[in-house]
């Protein structure tokens, strides 16, 4: 918002307020905008909006302490789960998961109050949680599972107000992708990427049995940069990948250093498998 009120050489006056209150001033136009908001059907009665400024993920987070055994969206199932009073984005999120009890409160503290409580099994959240958190302090969450939508910012404009809109857009354009990614980062944007562990993959009855033996899998690491590294500790472009499908699927790998050269591991593999899988 500063950038653009500098760049249009506007006069912009923030008005401070929880978020119900204030999308009720913008609905009776005793206010002009909303800053962050994202595009919703039940306000474009009297509400237009911009181009989006900004895009992220929302995540379901949980107490540290306190395992709540969700690993995916199927674990929402009869899990007391908070969402800020008010959006409407988080409120249609957790209603479209099945089984999920949704709990309404106002505040950031109020969620974390009711968190420490155990009224809660988690709480919606995202970059605006993750800054706050760091903020103040607050070390008792973490991220769990992300929801699949990706939610893009736009500026909610005063019914009737097509110029300003248009205005705006003209703004948003000329701030560089460059640009975008500063502001973001000055604001600490490194929230880790959380999925789903069955989002998207479809499983056989066989590779599903497989799993269910928790298998530790055997795997030969030589000296081959960038893709493969011995030393300080198995590293590389491969490991990285493999070390990825491990934690997704929940099975382990066992890295294996030994003196057998390409040749030999090709043929151990083909065989008994003695040194690898």
């Amino acid at each position: 918002v500063a950038r653009l009120d500098a760049m249009l050489d506007t006069q912009m006056v923030f008005e401070l307020g929880k978020w119900p209150e204030l999308a009720e001033k913008l609905k009776e136009r005793r206010i002009d905008w909303l800053s962050s908001s994202s595009v919703n059907e039940e306000r474009r009665a009297f509400a237009d909006f911009t181009e989006s400024y900004c895009s992220f993920q929302k995540f379901i987070y949980v107490r540290k302490d306190v395992p709540a055994q969700i690993r995916s969206s199927d674990d929402l199932i009869g899990k007391r789960i908070i969402y800020q009073i008010g959006n409407l984005w988080e409120k249609k999120a957790l209603d479209s998961y099945p089984g999920v009890i949704s709990i309404p409160k106002t505040t950031r503290m109020e969620i974390v109050d009711a968190m420490l409580a155990s009224e809660a099994d988690g709480f919606v959240g995202g970059f605006d949680t993750e800054y706050k958190f760091k903020r103040d302090a607050i070390l008792y969450f973490k991220p769990i599972l992300t929801f699949k939508e990706e939610i893009h910012l736009v500026f909610s404009i005063r019914k009737y107000w097509p110029e300003l809109v248009s205005i705006l857009n003209k703004g948003l354009q000329h701030i560089s992708t460059e640009e975008r990614l500063r502001i973001r980062r000055r604001y600490g944007d490194d929230i880790p990427i959380i999925v789903d562990a069955r989002d998207g993959i479809a499983l056989t009855d066989d590779e599903k049995t497989w799993l269910g033996k928790q298998h530790t899998v055997r795997v030969r690491v030589s000296d081959w940069p960038p893709y493969l590294f011995k030393q300080p500790v198995p590293s590389g472009i491969a490991v990285d990948y493999l070390n990825a499908i491990a934690k997704r699927f929940s099975f382990r790998i066992e890295y294996v250093l030994t003196p057998l050269d390409w040749a030999a591991a090709v043929q151990d593999v083909m065989g008994n498998r003695q040194h690898y899988d």
